[in-house]
């Protein structure tokens, strides 16, 4: 059996999908024979709902395993049904909640099925080209700043350090008495530049000269930043072959986002909170 083999029970409770296969699975419309690998009081088990039951429990295809496997996993789902059909008494809040986990799970499948077809789209080269082409002309006056940071854990702290260094301290001295940040307790500079990621960085020390420290620390998701300039170039626009991939993302995502603003559009919507 393959070792990413996640126990029965456990694959259910995890998988909130499968639970919501499971209780669409009893359909009016009868199935072939061809597709119901199995039949359980009545409950017929389709070929569709086996192979979603072995890829969560696998992580790979029915087709890949051997017979031994696929004849102990179709008893652990048969296992599953059993205790899935089995009577109980369920009150009303809990039935409730149930109703409200599979229509949220139907939801959740639907929605990421048009969105992952939205990301098979392919953008026509010439697109890509001309989205590159922009993006460097957006660059044409970027620049890159290279910086050194010390890094504390709190606001209070960092604008302590920041009078600290304004009356004299020593930056270097400060960072290693200071910095939660191993690189930079050692001094490590960092390039910082156009990317979304790099934008509070550079948008602080943009108005700096050289060796110039910023008036106000910047948070990350590290912590409070006390940056200084150590020096600046002009931005270098990546390679198209090097930037082709992060551009047919950020293609995608207007696609995507474009299609959401289209339903929104088109929709009747009715909130009540």
């Amino acid at each position: 059996m393959p070792a990413t083999m996640k126990h029965p029970i456990t694959a259910l409770a995890a998988f909130c999908g499968l639970a919501l296969a499971s209780a669409c699975g009893k359909q009016e419309t009868p199935k072939a024979t061809a597709d119901v690998v199995a039949v359980v009081n009545g409950h017929e088990i389709s070929r569709p709902l086996f192979d979603v039951y072995v890829k969560n429990r696998t992580g790979h295809s029915v087709k890949d395993l051997g017979a031994t496997d696929k004849a102990k996993l179709l008893d652990d789902l048969v296992e599953m049904v059993l205790v899935a059909d089995a009577p109980r008494t369920v009150d009303a809040a809990a039935k409730a909640a149930l109703d409200a986990q599979l229509e949220f799970t139907r939801l959740a499948l639907n929605a990421q099925q048009k969105v992952d077809d939205v990301l098979k789209t392919e953008p026509a080269e010439q697109e890509l080209k001309a989205e590159y082409d922009a993006q460097v002309k957006l660059m044409a006056t970027a620049r890159e700043y290279l910086t050194r940071h010390i890094v504390v854990a709190n606001k209070e702290q960092a604008e302590g350090i920041i009078k600290e260094l304004k009356a004299g301290g020593d930056f270097a001295k400060l960072a290693r008495k200071n910095s939660t940040d191993k690189e930079t307790q050692e001094g490590v500079v960092f390039w910082v530049g156009t990317g979304p990621a790099d934008k509070p960085f550079a948008d602080a020390v943009r108005t700096l000269d050289k060796g110039e420290i910023v008036a106000a620390p910047v948070q990350s998701q590290f912590g409070w930043h006390i940056i200084r300039l150590e020096d600046s170039r002009a931005a270098t626009p990546p390679d198209y072959e090097g930037a082709k991939k992060e551009i047919r993302q950020g293609l995608q995502q207007k696609q995507l986002k474009a299609l959401i603003e289209e339903l929104k559009k088109t929709a009747k919507t009715d909130k009540r909170i």
